[in-house]
């Protein structure tokens, strides 16, 4: 059985997404979410040079408080 509808998820009924797909997703989901906090992005927004988005009050809030992730430690 094909699926009509869910174009690049798999052709047949338990198939695994692909790779591709899988890299659009994350992709999808780092445009959308805060690095820091995990929280969906809202106004203001600011990014590192490595291409990562932040909400600015999170951030801030990370570094009053020293509780950033030591994979953030270029910010």
């Amino acid at each position: 059985m094909q699926r009509k509808y869910m174009r690049g998820l798999g052709n047949k009924m338990g198939e695994k997404p692909s790779e591709e797909m899988n890299k659009r997703f994350r992709a999808l989901i780092r445009s959308r979410v805060c690095a820091v906090s995990s929280e969906a992005l809202r106004d203001p927004i600011v990014a590192c040079e490595l291409g990562h988005l932040y909400n600015k009050e999170a951030v801030l809030l990370a570094l009053l408080e020293r509780t950033l992730n030591p994979a953030f430690a270029h910010i």
